[in-house]
């Protein structure tokens, strides 16, 4: 497949090359022979199959072992036992990724049929993501809508050296935040999401139907408490959208609709580079891997 350098949203580590196009292999996820990658870079397809957009996401390791996320894999298979994630970080990217992020997950939002009045971002990747899906409201519909963001907690240490998880501002009060389980957390770490109160009530005295808006979705622990917090506070929750997901495909996230733009799988190191997981990409069509 021939695709325009437009097309893709290479990371700013990887250098452009000159040619107008690239050529892409599109690889079913399926297929017999496992599909295994060379360089440092994943190309996530973000758009459709017929039309796509390709985010180029720089592979990273992380803590966790290989046989504990695929017990019966055979451990002499991978050169190292640390699974390698395909890494976006919305704080390192061009200001046109970030855009046209923002308009592929208005689009698909769009194409659900959802409505929305308002965003709530997931701190700290999200809010880059909720202020481009505004600026995209804004420009096709000449609404200006609102956008915020959840709070993390701020730890505390008392006097015996007791750490509790309080408020992250002065002026927000402790009612207005929410225990929290997350994927990226210590799991013996307390944590603890906030929304201000006083914008709380804004949306739920004009009844804002209200998008929860997220770089990933890696475990359900984040969003569904961010959805349980717009819950407590009686405000509608229009639906829930990310860029990557890399739970368990599906359409909705505790009865609310989900939008997951394309399925991530994690990788595992072999001889000669990287290896999607088995069962970690079900519900993903295709791989892309650029030819050079």
């Amino acid at each position: 497949m021939h695709i325009p350098q437009e097309r893709i949203l290479r990371h700013f580590l990887h250098a452009r090359t000159a040619s107008p196009q690239v050529d892409i292999e599109v690889i079913p996820s399926q297929g017999t022979t496992p599909v295994v990658f060379q360089t440092p870079f994943y190309l996530a397809n973000i758009g459709s199959a017929a039309d796509p957009l390709l985010l180029e996401l720089r592979f990273e390791p992380i803590a966790a072992p290989v046989y504990k996320i695929a017990p019966s894999i055979d451990r002499t298979a991978f050169s190292d036992n640390h699974v390698r994630i395909a890494l976006l970080m919305t704080n390192e990217r061009h200001i046109t990724d970030l855009m046209a992020m923002g308009s592929e997950l208005y689009t698909r939002v769009k194409d659900r049929g959802i409505a929305f009045d308002a965003i709530v971002a997931m701190e700290s990747l999200g809010p880059k993501l909720s202020q481009e899906v505004a600026r995209v409201v804004y420009e096709r519909e000449r609404r200006n809508i609102l956008f915020t963001s959840f709070q993390k907690g701020k730890p505390r240490v008392d006097d015996s050296g007791n750490v509790t998880v309080g408020p992250p501002k002065p002026w927000i009060v402790e009612s207005a935040g929410i225990d929290v389980s997350s994927g990226t957390s210590h799991p013996a770490a307390r944590q603890r999401l906030f929304l201000d109160q006083k914008v709380a009530e804004y949306m739920r005295s004009n009844s804002l139907r209200v998008l929860v808006i997220d770089d990933a979705r890696m475990t359900q622990g984040s969003i569904n408490t961010g959805v349980a917090l717009l819950k407590r506070f009686d405000i509608p929750v229009a639906a829930v959208a990310t860029i990557l997901n890399e739970g368990d495909p599906t359409d909705e996230i505790a009865g609310i609709p989900y939008i997951g733009l394309t399925k991530l799988p994690l990788f595992m190191p072999v001889a000669d580079g990287l290896q999607p997981i088995p069962g970690s990409f079900r519900g993903l069509e295709y791989f892309y891997r650029e030819i050079s």
